[in-house]
């Protein structure tokens, strides 16, 4: 991390360590490791009126294919982010995100084995682009209460030969209220609506209500 790199910012280079999420069919005999690191930047910027910050993600998917060769495919990821100060001590967050092997930053596809797919016609391993973002209201009644609203999108992009109940697009709108009770205790409740559209174009929406208690001793 370095401070002035870039006028008034803060810059972070980094590697890390980073295990695809994929699923690959039993009858292939392939081997998958991190041959090469991730690399990853950010560079942080304060401004009068909040900040902004602007990240980058090289993530390497390597292998051993069944003929035992080293496979190696590079993804990518960029992020915009900026927070806004508003009237009344609220804020505006808003984030936009987008790339390939990256599904594991997005809450709705991690775990899905949706950073590389197999393609069975070419026998190759494809890598669909994923592209996202939210906005969010924080709006501060006093200085125990806070509320949020917030929108966000998730795209991930279709392939002929996955199936038709692949996820494909979702959306979803939160707002949630949280009050500190005292210092290192915190109580809050939130309302979600989110709707799933599959690759085939089936649609479905679902709500929730989730209730929080925090303490921190």
């Amino acid at each position: 991390t370095m401070k002035n790199l870039l006028p008034a910012s803060i810059v972070s280079l980094g590697l890390e360590y980073y295990k695809p999420d994929y699923s690959l069919p039993d009858t292939l005999a392939v081997k998958s490791f991190q041959l090469i690191p991730n690399i990853t930047a950010r560079i942080e910027k304060p401004v009068k009126w909040g900040s902004l910050q602007l990240s980058a993600i090289l993530p390497i998917i390597s292998g051993r294919s069944k003929e035992n060769d080293y496979v190696i495919r590079p993804g990518w990821g960029v992020s915009f982010s900026t927070v806004v100060n508003s009237w009344a001590s609220g804020k505006w967050y808003l984030q936009a995100a987008g790339g390939q092997a990256i599904s594991s930053f997005f809450g709705d596809l991690s775990g899905q084995g949706l950073d590389v797919l197999y393609n069975p016609e070419t026998e190759k391993a494809a890598l669909p682009l994923i592209w996202g973002g939210y906005i969010t209201y924080e709006h501060h009644w006093n200085e125990k209460v806070f509320s949020n609203i917030a929108y966000g999108l998730l795209n991930f992009q279709k392939e002929d030969f996955t199936p038709d109940e692949t996820y494909h697009r979702g959306d979803s709108f939160r707002l949630n209220t949280f009050w500190s009770i005292v210092e290192g205790a915190r109580i809050g409740g939130e309302y979600i609506h989110a709707v799933r559209e599959d690759k085939g174009g089936n649609r479905g929406g679902a709500n929730r209500l989730n209730l929080l208690f925090y303490y921190d001793f």
